[in-house]
Formats: structure tokens, C-alpha cells, sequence
């Protein structure tokens, strides 16, 4: 995954690494999500080994729902369920809506060692933005088995083991997810992610 925080451009002479693949209890995960979540924390622990937690916080419409787990059947489902429209009508209404409010939202980052802030970021938004982010955060309350009843309560904390066989590496990462109305339709989610990481023989 390309670097989300650190500035440093990527070794050209460095062969390009295979996928990872992450056992998380009996699931093997391989998704967009899995490949974000501990690429990002494997770039914590590689460029700011200082740090030991980061926060990101963004602003999100509507609940989180389980059919973001899967972007491509809810697509379906919505293009199913849509009024019957021409394609260029629809590519018209969606120029017309970023127009009048602009592209989406960024993604914040503030990375933490202990209670000491020792950087604030951005993340790229051609990588993660508000409307990106929500089909990411899904995954981390589906792999710590929480119910789907419980994502969108006030605070809602949760913890993710996993493992990736071929690099050998064993990821622990505890979270605490923050929801918070803001008016009708709009949450500021904020979710404190704790990390360790560990190589194995």
C-alpha cells in the first residue's frame, strides 16, 4: 500500500511485495480494508516508532450499516431500487451535486504517543476521504465481532487480533470509536486506535 502520512518517496530498486493476506480469527482477509488498516500501522511502526496510537477523525453521512461491508451488492441494490434514468442524467445530477457541495471531506489524523501529540496529518484524499471511510471502519467492527446494533451507539470499543503468515508479522489493535450527532444525517466519527505489532519465527 502506498505511504498514507510519510513523505518519502518508495525505493525504485525495491521489488514489488506480494499481497498480504490476514488471518483474523477463522476469516482470511485480503480487502481494501484489511490492506488499510495494517499497512497503516505497519507505516506507523516503520516511519513514527514513536508512537503508539493514532487518532482519525472525520465527519460522515447516514448510519453505519453491515451492506458496507460488500460496496458492490449495495451498489447493485441501489442501482436495482434507483428510478429508471439515463446514465448521462445521472452523471449530470452527480456534476451538479459536487458542484454545489464540493468534493468530500478529508480524513484527520493525529498521532499520539502516550497523551502527548506528536504529529498532525491529513490523509490523502485520492486514498481515503469521508465517503471512503465508513466502507474501512465497517470492517474493524465486523472483525472485532461487534453486532451491527452497536455501531452507531455513542462510544463503541473493540478489539482486533490478526495475523499475517507470509511476512510473519502478529497485529493487536484495540480501538474506541466515538459517534457524534451533529445535525440530521451527519456524525463526526473519531476512533482511537491503539497498536502492537510483532514479528514471529
Amino acid at each position: 500500500m502506498a505511504k498514507l502520512l510519510s513523505e518519502d518517496p518508495p525505493l525504485e530498486d525495491r521489488a514489488p511485495a506480494s499481497a498480504p493476506v490476514y488471518h483474523i480469527g477463522d476469516q482470511i482477509c485480503r480487502n481494501s480494508a484489511a490492506r488499510f488498516w495494517f499497512g497503516f500501522v505497519d507505516e506507523l511502526i516503520e516511519d513514527f516508532p514513536q508512537c503508539d496510537a493514532a487518532h482519525l477523525t472525520t465527519l460522515s453521512e447516514g448510519p453505519l450499516r453491515r451492506d458496507q461491508l460488500r460496496p458492490h451488492a449495495a451498489l447493485e441494490r441501489y442501482l436495482e431500487e434507483a428510478p429508471a434514468q439515463d446514465l448521462e442524467a445521472m452523471i449530470r445530477q452527480a456534476a451538479a451535486e459536487l458542484e454545489l457541495f464540493g468534493p468530500p471531506g478529508s480524513v484527520s489524523v493525529e498521532l499520539k504517543h502516550g497523551d502527548e501529540s506528536i504529529g498532525q496529518y491529513v490523509l490523502p484524499d485520492e486514498c481515503v476521504d469521508t465517503e471512503i471511510f465508513p466502507y474501512l471502519l465497517v470492517w474493524l467492527l465486523e472483525w472485532a465481532s461487534l453486532e451491527e446494533s452497536h455501531w452507531n451507539g455513542e462510544h463503541v470499543v473493540g478489539v482486533v487480533d490478526a495475523v499475517e503468515p507470509a511476512y510473519h508479522r502478529a497485529y493487536h489493535l484495540d480501538f474506541s470509536l466515538h459517534n457524534q450527532h451533529i445535525r440530521e444525517g451527519l456524525m463526526r466519527r473519531a476512533i482511537a486506535l491503539n497498536f502492537h505489532s510483532c514479528g514471529f519465527a
